[in-house]
C-alpha cells in the first residue's frame, strides 16, 4: 500500500473519532449541563422529549469560546485538526476559537460531516478548494432531507387507512 494513503486515512479516523467525541459531548452536555436548561425547557415546549432527541443526537453547544478547543487539544488534538473537522476557526487576530457556541446541535450532524469529509478526502485536490464551510451547508441539506423522509415515513406509519366517500357531500347538495 502507498504510505502516503495510509497517513491520509490515519489523519480522517482521527477527524472521524474527534467528531464523534464531540457528538457524545454535546449530546451529554443538554442533559447535564444548567446552562443547557433554557434550551431543554424549549425543547421539552414544543414536545421534543429526551427519546426523542437523544434518536436524533440533538446536544448542546457550551457558549464558552474554546470549550471544545481546549478539550480537544488535551485530548491530543490539534488546532489544524480541529479546525480541518470545522470544530474550530481561526480569529481575525490569530488563534482559534470554538464554531459552536450556545446553541442546540444535532451531533448526527457532526457524524454525517464525518462522512462528507471522508467523500472530499476521495474526491482529490477539488475538495481542498471547498473546505469546512461547504461541508457544513452539505451535510445539513443531507440531515434536512433526511429528516424531513423520516417524518413522512413516521406519519405514514402512524396513518390509518378510512374508506372516504363523497355521499355527505352529494346529501349537501342535493337538499340545498
Amino acid at each position: 500500500t502507498d504510505p502516503g494513503e495510509d497517513e491520509r486515512r490515519r489523519g480522517r479516523e482521527r477527524l472521524y473519532a474527534l467528531l464523534a467525541k464531540t457528538a457524545s459531548f454535546y449530546a451529554r452536555y443538554l442533559w447535564e449541563s444548567s446552562e443547557a436548561s433554557k434550551a431543554r425547557a424549549y425543547l421539552e415546549e414544543r414536545g421534543l422529549g429526551r427519546e426523542v432527541l437523544s434518536e436524533f443526537g440533538v446536544g448542546y453547544a457550551p457558549s464558552a469560546w474554546d470549550r471544545v478547543l481546549v478539550s480537544g487539544l488535551q485530548a491530543g488534538y490539534s488546532e489544524d485538526e480541529l479546525r480541518a473537522a470545522g470544530l474550530a476557526q481561526q480569529g481575525r487576530r490569530g488563534g482559534s476559537y470554538d464554531r459552536f457556541r450556545g446553541r442546540v446541535m444535532a451531533s448526527r450532524f457532526l457524524l454525517a460531516q464525518a462522512g462528507l469529509l471522508g467523500g472530499m478526502a476521495i474526491a482529490g485536490p477539488l475538495s481542498d478548494r471547498l473546505g469546512a464551510n461547504m461541508v457544513f451547508v452539505t451535510a445539513g441539506l443531507l440531515l434536512i432531507g433526511a429528516a424531513a423522509l423520516g417524518f413522512a415515513f413516521r406519519d405514514m406509519r402512524e396513518a390509518t387507512l378510512r374508506e372516504v366517500t363523497a355521499e355527505p357531500a352529494l346529501k349537501a347538495t342535493a337538499s340545498g
